[in-house]
């Protein structure tokens, strides 16, 4: 996962420069043993190098052994502009190519199956996003359950029964990033400058729906607009799952 987060930082960095490409809208992120790539929700298909951008537009790549301006040595001085990718299952094919989900950009998840199987996927999701070099600017509020989850790192994590206090808290969010980006330009990056990304993860199936009834999703202004509601089913016995 240190190659993934240098490379995020990387790419953070070469579109944030002036005539830079721009950050590409990423649904996914799929890693395999010597290659990296990226999902995109619309086609994008200009990429600043070493990536490499197939012929659709969708997918952008990039190679283990490609140079990269971030190191360890200099990696904390690069923002992560995807705090929120986090990892939800492997592919079904065998071949050991690990899935990440952008959670800011899919706005909201709803996870079905067994619901045993819901919550230890969700505290699995909670505890990566604690602990996720990437995600540093980013704060997670959980709700009616994974209390003890949050000495993980409580600087990223806390917890609430108030499901009030939690949507408050990202429409707050939105409204900042929002200025942001009109006062200072129109990728994501400009919003991290201002404030630190929100997400919830909800442990009961009402709270759910009552949040995507206010709308209030932690999405990047600026995208499509239009609601986002996707859906994960744990695999039996195992911390991930697969994507619907």
């Amino acid at each position: 996962m240190v190659f993934l987060d240098h490379a995020l930082r990387s790419l953070g960095h070469a579109a944030g420069r002036v005539g830079g490409a721009g950050l590409p809208d990423i649904t996914a992120v799929r890693m395999v043993a010597d290659r990296l790539e990226l999902r995109l929700e619309v086609p994008h298909p200009t990429a600043p190098p070493p990536w490499a951008v197939d012929y659709s537009g969708c997918c952008w790549s990039i190679g283990r052994n490609d140079p990269l301006p971030v190191d360890a040595a200099n990696a904390a001085a690069y923002l992560a502009p995807y705090p929120a990718l986090v990892g939800i299952g492997y592919g079904a094919d065998g071949d050991g190519d690990q899935w990440l989900l952008d959670l800011e950009r899919a706005g909201s998840v709803s996870l079905t199956g067994d619901p045993q199987h819901c919550l230890d996927l969700g505290r699995f999701i909670a505890a990566e996003l604690a602990v996720n070099a990437w995600s540093e600017q980013l704060s997670v509020t959980l709700v009616g359950f994974g209390a003890e989850l949050v000495p993980l790192n409580p600087e990223r994590l806390r917890y609430t029964e108030d499901l009030a206090a939690a949507a408050a808290l990202l429409r707050g969010q939105r409204g900042r990033t929002v200025t942001a980006l009109q006062a200072t330009g129109s990728i994501v990056l400009d919003g991290r400058l201002a404030d630190t990304a929100r997400l919830c993860v909800i442990g009961r199936p009402a709270a759910r729906s009552r949040l995507h009834r206010v709308g209030a999703r932690c999405r990047p202004p600026g995208g499509d607009p239009r609601p986002r509601r996707r859906r994960t089913r744990p695999g039996p016995g195992r911390g991930r799952g697969r994507s619907a």
